[in-house]
């Protein structure tokens, strides 16, 4: 078999490619959520729990069965926090966004799986849309923790801008 057929045997269809990044990235989220470094009680979290935390955080559905500041240390909130944002993004999203930010080429293969995980009826002008869906994102979770900033800080000091942030992007 040359290398040409080999290619076409291994093509991925793009959804194939958006679910296996979606697993791949609650999977890792789950990991790091079961590290002792994550939790606040400095003990591995049972992995099913820590699946149930890091799929929760990707498909944005908020469900919780204990106070996440109760349950993790800031670094297991930064990690929540990531599979919040990446869930509400999308992984055609942050892909697209991080092409445009290290400025490389998007193929006409990634246009495609832009369009498809966009449910775009178009490929025309969907980069254009990724960088407005970031852009207005980003506006709308800053105003969010601007607004909530006193109101946690009164209460909890300085760690209050952390869940100013922390509740304005997973309120979004």
């Amino acid at each position: 078999m040359n290398g040409k057929n080999a290619k076409k045997k291994f093509r991925m269809r793009p959804m194939i490619i958006v679910l296996l990044g979606f697993l791949v990235v609650m999977f890792v989220g789950a990991f790091l959520l079961a590290l002792p470094v994550s939790n606040t009680d400095g003990r591995w979290m049972k992995f099913t729990h820590s699946v149930f935390w890091a799929m929760n955080g990707v498909c944005g559905t908020g469900l919780v069965v204990t106070p996440t500041a109760l349950t993790f240390t800031i670094f297991g909130q930064v990690v929540l926090f990531l599979l919040i944002q990446f869930g509400g993004l999308g992984f055609m999203t942050i892909a697209t966004f991080l092409f445009i930010i290290i400025r490389k080429r998007i193929t006409l293969k990634d246009r495609i799986a832009i369009q498809e995980a966009l449910g775009q009826d178009q490929m025309k002008g969907v980069v254009r849309l990724v960088r407005n869906i970031i852009i207005m994102t980003l506006i709308i979770e800053t105003a969010g923790a601007l607004m909530l900033t006193p109101f946690f800080c009164v209460r909890n000091g300085a760690i209050g801008v952390w869940q100013a942030i922390f509740t304005s992007v997973s309120a979004f």
